[in-house]
């Protein structure tokens, strides 16, 4: 099989995957949204913020060495080298997850009666400091996979994480702990979550056994592994840990901010828990399409990039961004429009569809950002991307201390919205800088916004899909060039 026919093969069975294992989350999102209620879900998002920490920490950029080291012996036929690469990087995760498990389980009571609130024992985070090591060795699995071009197995991986996940923290949340308070709920998810990591890292292991199986024991061992592996790892662990401590510190701060606005705690992590733990993850389903799309891009411009077909990459580059307004802008309508539905068939709470309508209105930005990002990385400007993150979380932080003592929910809605705009204005100047592309605001925003606005008029949903591609096709035939009037 010749190698774009391969890489189209890994691009057809990841946009597949990813949609299917996106559909799963969401109603996985759902069930704990109306089993866990609002309170409940804000801690557990808090939690989870404190959990992506120690995660980048415990897998300090080793995901990408293995990825790296793997596929550079491989194309030098060192299958032996490529092996031992594998190794070496099973060696600096555990490490490092040790290191980080043992941080989150010393830290574990400060975390929860600042952060958490004192609203939980210590007793989850130690259980989710347990998985880390699993999770830094899942990593190193999956550079392997990638680096030699295993969609298939990689596709695998990620199906069979989502099902142990979900099928045994359903068990544990609907059976076990089904009539327990909320710290033994949100316990329940997470030994279903360390549970998962363990199964997820045996079943990556007996993949790769397989596999290792098939390779031959040619060729010699590289004796700078060791040192290309800390080359590759450690600059990018470095700056994971920033943009990561960033990340969840601003995460952290809204509920405390929300309090000193006046709001109890049990109100103010219930309004974050809706937020976090339901309207976002909503309107952030649909990306699974998106994410697909961008991982294609990223060496699709790379090699654009590196024969400096500039004006090849223009042309992909526009018909990129039409699409995703067309499409950001097309799904944005479709939670304005059918917001109450929505959060009545999705969570049983049609009280939060107001605010859903609300942060519907930022989806085209949001989408747009992710495919920017994407484009950016293909052009070599991931460095770019991750300044503009770090950037954009301390601008962040900061409103979110002026603003939410203030205006409360009002100022988070606000601070949201700037961030997003941020951001995404930080990444298109750097991506059209970079390429000398021209932002075309009539047919990339314009028409698509004219066109969801008629569709708004109908309440049938078939109808609203209808009237606003049909409209779309209008307009752009009768502002071909070649037509005349």
């Amino acid at each position: 099989m010749t190698r774009s026919r391969l890489v189209f093969k890994n691009g057809i069975i990841l946009t597949v995957t990813s949609i299917g294992v996106g559909f799963i989350v969401m109603w996985f999102n759902a069930f704990l949204a109306r089993r866990l209620g609002e309170e409940a879900m804000g801690l557990f998002s808090l939690m989870m913020s404190i959990y992506t920490f120690a995660i980048t920490l415990a897998i300090s950029g080793v995901n990408l060495a293995s990825t790296r080291l793997v596929a550079e012996e491989m194309a030098f036929g060192r299958e032996k080298s490529a092996r031992r690469s594998v190794k070496l990087c099973v060696f600096y995760s555990l490490f490092f997850s040790i290191l980080s498990s043992i941080i989150l389980i010393l830290s574990a009571n400060f975390l929860t009666t600042h952060f958490l609130l004192g609203k939980i024992s210590a007793r989850p985070l130690i259980t989710l400091a347990i998985s880390l090591p699993f999770v830094s060795i899942s990593a190193v699995f999956n550079g392997y996979f990638n680096a030699m071009q295993q969609g298939g197995r990689s596709a695998a991986t990620t199906i069979f994480d989502q099902f142990a996940r979900i099928l045994i923290c359903t068990y544990l949340v609907a059976v076990v702990f089904a009539e327990s308070g909320i710290e033994n709920l949100i316990f329940a998810v997470v030994l279903g979550t360390t549970i998962g990591e363990m199964l997820s890292v045996s079943f990556r292991l007996l993949l790769y056994i397989v596999k290792k199986k098939r390779l031959n024991n040619e060729g010699n061992i590289n004796n700078s592994l060791f040192s290309r592996l800390l080359k590759i790892a450690v600059p990018v662990g470095a700056s994971s840990y920033l943009k990561s401590a960033l990340t969840t510190t601003k995460q952290t701060l809204v509920p405390i901010n929300l309090i000193k606005f006046g709001m109890v705690s049990t109100v103010a992590l219930a309004e974050y828990g809706i937020v976090q733990g339901m309207i976002l993850p909503l309107i952030l389903f649909p990306t699974c399409f998106l994410f697909s799309f961008s991982q294609l891009l990223v060496p699709e411009i790379s090699g654009l990039n590196a024969r400096h077909y500039n004006n090849r990459i223009k042309s992909v580059i526009s018909r990129i961004f039409k699409t995703t307004c067309v499409f950001s802008i097309f799904v944005a309508a479709i939670f304005i429009a059918y917001a109450e539905p929505l959060a009545a068939w999705i969570f049983r709470r049609p009280e939060i569809a107001p605010m859903l309508r609300v942060f519907a209105f930022c989806i085209p930005i949001t989408y747009f950002d992710v495919i920017v990002d994407s484009l950016l990385k293909g052009l070599d400007k991931q460095v770019a991307v991750v300044n503009i993150n770090i950037i954009d979380s301390i601008f962040t932080i900061c409103l979110i201390l002026t603003l939410i003592p203030k205006f409360g929910m009002l100022g988070y809605i606000i601070l949201f919205f700037a961030s997003e705009i941020f951001n995404a204005m930080l990444s298109i100047w750097t991506l059209l800088k970079t390429t000398a592309c021209h932002f075309d605001f009539i047919n990339w925003v314009a028409k698509p916004i004219i066109a969801a606005g008629i569709a708004l008029l109908f309440h049938n949903v078939f109808l609203f899909i209808a009237v606003f591609f049909v409209i779309l096709f209008v307009t752009k035939a009768l502002t071909r060039k070649d037509l005349t009037i």
